[in-house]
């Protein structure tokens, strides 16, 4: 959904009821075993929340419960082979449903069902390999038809092949370089106002607008938002004076097109600023320099640390730190230096190289050391250089383009004479217009309509560039943030059990088995709970150091089996970063950020 669309959602539920929903019933390991092998036997037919209203309803009496699920799936299979014969389709995904379940009916194993509905659908699906590789539509699939890609977990776990494209040589295309940038940090350091005076020194946004939010911040006595108001648009955000979902603004430098990505700072949206992060070349850690102000962010309940925990953990290695609000302290160096000395002790201790870590004293809201280096004598300490010089120096990071199509789905939203649109991030390969596309984990084919970049129509967009996409297809479906849109000879693979090498974050209690947690990949997230913890991993170089034990505490590394409660999209780290990273969350707090070295 666009970003209207999500925060006119969050206005009709409530701030609190949206976003308090990590906070799912807590189940022992004994009971989770039980809601596995249902929804296992099911096949995935019934959701987690369906299976326990059920266990609910009957006592938790097995054999009343599977009794119940049976009605009730044979009641779906009616209704969906009546629609089917309304409908009177010969192709499609609800045609593809009804034989799938003639076959479960007649009992064939899942191969057979695999083998006889490639068959049907006959040019619609790649034959499997004699080596059992993973069943795919063909280019000759229709738009709108839903595909069945069998689960091949050896081919899953092994490197991809180079993938070639041909790419027309366009010189022009060649110097444009995009850089992804996410500024989180503590609530109310100075994020939005940052982005938002950018945008008024770079001209992003006209006078009208500066005018109209500078007079309607200051008749309701928020004057000092006027600037914050450019990202925060929405009348939620501004009755809280916070940032809820993630605002993206693209401004130019002199080598540069950046895409700051402002992640909110408050601790209820941590979700929405992990999306932010897993979109980022590089991070801006701004920093409030008010007198205990740094304080109440860092060491008292604040979201400095686990932002900067999160920001490392998903990949982004160098780190701009601005200490904001300067001229609050009149300038004064030694705040800014014991602040720096703080922060660089704790950064080095999650793994952040001095080399990679910048400081720089700004002022938002002055634009002090921002586009153009400060001038005032009190600020003469500072030799560094501005800001925007700083980005401007910054290396576009090397994106391997020979690798199959990804692109990350973060919004979709319907246009007046257009109709769909899929807004995203192409983590691998390169998509083309006027092409086929499979949009995972749905099994959905598309057509590739068209393709805009920065609201500029392109023949085709490669691997790091945020792109709109107008698809078609002839089925209604429902895509949400975290889907992807693959390339059909080499889908992504979606699972629901898999290994992960964890790092625990700091913990209130230590990580159990049968733990219930909130799982993040990209923008994607899901229920589910910590299958198996398998052993203890030494820090230093990775050994073993313990196996199956009982409980991970602070700051350990260990390797664990994840289970949730859905099919999605994931790759292994060492084939994908962007898919193969996971962040784990319970109880609104990041128990801990891992890589996939499994799927299972």
């Amino acid at each position: 959904m666009s970003r209207n669309t999500k925060m006119k959602q969050i206005a009709a539920e409530g701030i609190d009821d949206h976003y308090h929903s990590e906070d799912d019933e807590q189940f022992n390991s004994e009971d989770e075993e039980i809601i596995e092998d249902i929804i296992f036997h099911y096949k995935n037919q019934f959701t987690k929340k369906e299976v326990v209203r059920i266990l609910d309803k009957h006592n938790w009496v097995e054999d009343d419960v599977y009794d119940a699920l049976d009605d009730l799936k044979k009641k779906r299979e009616q209704k969906q082979n009546k629609v089917t014969e309304e409908k009177k389709q010969p192709t499609g995904g609800n045609v593809l449903v009804k034989k799938q379940q003639n076959q479960n009916q007649q009992g064939k194993s899942n191969n057979d069902q695999a083998a006889q509905l490639t068959k049907q659908a006959s040019s619609s699906v790649t034959a499997a390999s004699t080596s059992g590789a993973t069943t795919a539509p063909s280019d000759k699939s229709k738009a709108g038809e839903y595909i069945k890609i069998e689960r091949d977990v050896v081919k899953f776990n092994q490197a991809y092949p180079s993938v070639e494209y041909d790419i027309e040589a366009d010189k022009k295309e060649e110097n444009v370089k995009n850089m992804n940038l996410v500024i989180v940090g503590h609530v109310d350091s100075g994020k939005s106002t940052l982005v938002g005076h950018l945008c008024h020194l770079k001209k992003v946004i006209d006078q009208k607008l500066a005018h109209k939010n500078e007079k309607e911040s200051k008749n309701i006595g928020k004057e000092s938002f006027k600037f914050a108001w450019v990202n925060d648009e929405f009348e939620a955000e501004r009755q809280r004076g916070i940032t809820i979902d993630i605002g993206y603004k693209v401004i130019q430098t002199k080598n540069k097109n950046i895409t700051f990505l402002d992640a909110p700072g408050h601790k209820d949206f941590v979700p929405n600023m992990i999306q932010g992060v897993t979109q980022a070349d590089y991070a801006l850690l701004v920093i409030e320099g008010s007198l205990q102000a740094f304080e109440r962010g860092f060491e008292f309940g604040g979201q400095t640390k686990e932002h900067a925990f999160l920001v490392k953990q998903l990949g982004v290695q160098r780190l701009i730190v601005l200490i904001n609000k300067m001229d609050t302290v009149n300038w004064d160096r030694n705040r800014f230096e014991y602040i720096k000395l703080e922060l660089t002790r704790f950064l080095t201790s999650i793994g952040y190289s001095e080399d990679n870590l910048i400081f720089v004293p700004i002022s938002a809201f002055y634009a002090e050391n921002i586009v153009e280096k400060s001038k005032l004598p009190e600020a003469g300490w500072y030799e560094g250089k501005c800001l925007m010089e700083l980005l401007d120096t910054l290396p576009v990071p090397t994106r391997p383009v020979n690798t199959p199509l990804r692109l990350n789905i973060y919004n979709s939203f319907y246009q007046k004479n257009k109709g769909l649109i899929i807004q995203g991030k192409v983590e691998g390969g390169v998509i083309f217009e006027k092409s086929k596309a499979l949009i995972m984990p749905q099994g959905l084919v598309v057509t590739v309509k068209e393709i805009n970049r920065e609201n500029v129509k392109v023949k085709y967009a490669k691997v790091g560039e945020n792109i709109d996409v107008h698809i078609v297809h002839k089925e209604d479906c429902e895509i949400r943030s975290g889907d992807v849109l693959c390339s059909i000879e080499h889908p992504i693979p979606i699972s629901r059990i898999f290994e992960v090498e964890l790092s625990a974050f700091e913990l209130s209690y230590p990580i159990l088995k049968g733990a219930q947690i909130v799982m993040y990949i990209n923008t994607a997230k899901c229920p589910g709970y910590i299958k198996k913890i398998t052993a203890i991993l030494d820090k230093a170089n990775g050994q073993i150091t313990k196996k199956n034990p009982k409980c991970i505490r602070n700051n350990e590394c260990a390797i664990v089996e994840v289970c949730i409660e859905k099919e999605n999209c994931m790759e292994l780290f060492s084939n994908f970063k962007s898919f193969g990273r996971v962040v784990l969350r319970e109880k609104m707090n990041t128990i801990g950020v891992g890589s996939i070295t499994k799927i299972l």
